[in-house]
């Protein structure tokens, strides 16, 4: 195989697998190739358009978790935030616990 087929079959599988890893935060990719040179675009979500969709506030949160996989058994999460932000976890298995406390709440006990 010719070297210079090798190397762009090397640079579109690791292209793939990078936008694949980053597919919730990718909202448009576009790329064109020519003879004149390489065109590409890349554009991600916001986080202040998705909580407007959301119809909170467009303040953005304090605290953001997100993408976080508990597996097994009795996994905890803890967080303390005025504006927390809990999306795209995802908990496999038994006893698995997320908890989001008010930072106020904790300071008056």
């Amino acid at each position: 195989m010719n070297d210079t087929v090798l190397i762009v079959l090397i640079i579109a599988v690791v292209v793939v697998v990078v936008l694949w890893m980053f597919r919730s935060t990718l909202s448009r990719f576009f790329i064109k190739a020519n003879r004149e040179g390489v065109e590409a675009e890349l554009q991600t979500n916001d986080i202040i358009e998705q909580n407007e969709e959301a119809g909170a506030a467009a303040k953005p949160a304090d605290v953001n978790v997100r993408g976080n996989w508990q597996i097994g058994r009795g996994n905890k999460l803890r967080v303390e935030g005025e504006e927390a932000n809990v999306s795209d976890n995802r908990q496999v298995g038994e006893d698995q616990d997320i908890t989001v406390k008010d930072p106020k709440q904790s300071k008056k006990k």
